[in-house]
C-alpha cells in the first residue's frame, strides 16, 4: 500500500508533517549483544546491485531456489513471474493454464516447502476499474494459490464484489500451517485522514490440503488492535506465533503509519516504532525485523517527496539501525533520484536480501535490487 499512501501524502502534504516517504538518518547502531552473538548479526555498510529492471513484489523460496515477482505485462496489467536468483529461467506463472486469472495478479508469498505460491488476483468481473485492483491497492481481489509450475490453481477466498472488499499480501507461516493476509472491510475515502486508504483487518487462517491435494483455508480469524483503521500484513515471526504489521490505528493519520507486532494467541499488540512514516515489516532469518521509514530523509531539489530506505531492529523494537542510503546523495548505493524501498525477501543465511524499489509512485514503475550486508567490527551508537 506504499504507492497509494505516499501518493496521497503528496496531495495532502502538511507543513509540519514528517518527511513524506520513508528513509532514515545516517546513523548506524551498535547491537547490545555479546561480541560472539554480534558477529552473526550482519548490518551496514551494505553493497547493492541490480536484480530486476522491471518487476517487484519479490518472494524467494529457498527449497526451489526460485523468486516470484510481479510486473506489468503487455496488456498493462500486473502478472506473476518466476525467475532464478541468477536472473535466468524467467517464466510467467500459469501462462498455459486457462484457469489463471486474467486480471491483475501480484503480492506473491511462498509456502516454505515450495509446494504452493499464494497471491492476490483481480476478479474476472466487477463494477470497478483495473486500477482499483492493482496488487498494492487490492480492490475487487481474492486470494489464490498455485503450484510452482502453474498447472494447478485454486481460489481460497471469495470476497464480496464491491468497493468495500478486497485483499493484499498473503503470507504463509514458517511452519506452513497458517496463511495470513490483509482484507479490506470498508472502501477508501480519499479526503478523510483516517479512512483515506479504507479500513482493513489482519486475517489469519489454517491452511489445509485434503487427501485429494486440494487446498483450502479454515478457522479464519480477524485481528486488529483497536477499532477501524488501516492494517497491513507484514509477516510471521520465526516461531509462527505472531505477526508484524503496519497500521495508523494509534495516530489516526495514514502519513504516520507505525509498525506493530501482535501475538496470535493473546492478541497482545506491541508498538515497535513511533513518528515518521513506517511500512513493510518482515522478519529476518535471525528473528530481527526489517522495515522501511521516511525518517530524516530530506527532499531533493525540485522534489516534493523524499524517498525511503530500509532499516532493521530487534524483534522488541530496540536497536534500530539504518541499512541503506538509497536517497542520500554521495553514498555508493544512492539513486539519481528519489526511490521508495518496499518489501524484502531474505537469503536463508541472512547475509543479503532482494528488495523492491519503486521508481515512480504514480506510474507504479518498480525494480528489484540485491542488498548485501556486512558484519563490521564496530558500529556507531544506537538510534532510538
Amino acid at each position: 500500500m506504499l504507492n497509494v499512501a505516499l501518493s496521497l501524502r503528496r496531495l495532502t502534504r502538511a507543513p509540519n508533517a514528517c518527511a513524506l516517504s520513508a528513509a532514515f538518518c545516517a546513523v548506524a547502531v551498535v547491537l547490545s549483544t555479546p561480541a560472539a552473538a554480534r558477529a552473526s548479526q550482519c548490518g551496514p555498510p551494505v553493497s547493492t546491485s541490480p536484480f530486476l529492471s522491471d518487476g517487484y513484489m519479490v518472494a524467494w523460496n529457498h527449497q526451489l531456489d526460485r523468486v516470484a515477482y510481479a510486473k506489468r505485462g503487455a496488456t498493462g496489467l500486473f502478472e506473476l513471474h518466476l525467475i532464478n536468483p541468477d536472473g535466468t529461467g524467467d517464466v510467467r506463472l500459469g501462462a498455459d493454464n486457462p484457469q489463471m486469472p486474467s486480471g491483475n495478479t501480484g503480492s506473491p508469498g511462498w509456502r516454505p516447502d515450495g509446494s504452493w505460491l499464494a497471491f492476490s488476483a483481480e476478479k474476472s468481473k466487477h463494477p470497478g476499474s483495473h486500477a482499483d485492483a492493482i496488487p498494492g491497492f487490492g480492490g475487487y481481489s481474492d486470494i489464490w494459490v498455485a503450484t510452482p509450475d502453474g498447472a494447478r490453481l485454486y481460489r481460497l477466498t471469495e470476497e464480496p464484489n464491491d468497493s468495500s472488499h478486497g485483499v493484499i499480501i498473503p503470507r504463509f507461516s514458517p511452519d506452513g500451517r497458517k496463511l495470513a493476509w490483509t482484507a479490506r472491510v470498508r472502501s477508501p475515502q480519499f479526503l478523510s485522514a483516517k479512512r483515506a486508504m479504507g479500513y482493513w483487518v489482519l486475517r489469519v487462517a489454517d491452511f489445509v490440503v485434503d487427501a485429494n491435494g486440494v487446498p483450502s483455508v479454515r478457522n479464519i480469524r480477524d485481528y486488529r488492535a483497536n477499532g477501524d483503521a488501516f492494517y497491513e500484513m507484514g509477516g510471521f515471526s520465526p516461531d509462527s506465533r505472531s505477526i508484524v504489521f503496519t497500521s495508523d490505528y494509534a495516530t489516526g493519520k495514514w502519513w504516520l503509519n507505525q509498525i506493530y507486532s501482535i501475538d496470535l494467541e493473546t492478541s497482545r499488540v506491541v508498538a515497535l516504532t513511533s513518528g515518521d512514516y513506517n511500512e513493510h515489516p518482515s522478519y529476518t532469518p535471525d528473528g530481527r525485523i526489517t522495515w522501511m521509514s521516511d525518517r530524516d530523509v530530506k527532499p531533493r531539489l525540485n522534489a516534493l517527496m523524499p524517498g525511503t530506505d530500509w532499516w532493521v531492529m530487534d524483534a522488541d523494537g530496540s536497536h534500530k539501525q539504518r541499512l541503506t542510503y538509497l536517497n542520500t546523495p554521495g553514498h555508493p548505493e544512492s539513486s539519481a533520484k528519489a526511490v521508495w524501498a518496499g518489501t524484502v525477501t531474505w537469503s536463508s543465511d541472512g547475509s543479503r536480501f532482494i528488495g523492491d524499489v519503486q521508481t515512480d509512485l504514480f506510474s507504479q514503475s518498480g525494480e528489484a535490487i540485491w542488498v548485501t550486508l556486512s558484519c563490521p567490527s564496530a558500529l556507531a551508537a544506537p538510534t532510538t
